[in-house]
């Protein structure tokens, strides 16, 4: 088989994973939801999305230091991505280490 296909292969299973990890994430299952972001990432560490999602998943089972590592790697990898730059500061706001 062509590498190509492999990549595909490999890029569907990712978003796979990360869409997965979403639905988790929105229905509650955090731990489940931090899992499938684990498996997204092993699979490609330069998507931005995973460690976005698995950022949120960690803001709600109140590891928040964690939650900003995460959401600075994604921000990292998509240093225009609003959503993550508006969750990295509405973390800050709500552990009262805003600066404004």
């Amino acid at each position: 088989m062509a590498p190509q296909v492999f990549a595909r292969a490999d890029a569907d299973a990712v978003a796979a994973l990360v869409n997965r990890g979403t639905a988790l994430r929105e229905l509650g299952r955090h731990e489940e939801a931090l899992a499938s972001y684990d498996k997204a990432i092993a699979l490609e560490p330069g998507k931005a999305e995973a460690w976005y999602g698995r950022a949120l998943a960690l803001r709600t089972l109140h590891r928040i230091d964690e939650a900003l590592t995460n959401l600075d790697k994604a921000l990292a990898l998509h240093p225009d991505g609003s959503d993550m730059l508006f969750a990295r500061g509405w973390l800050l706001c709500e552990i009262g280490r805003a600066h404004v």
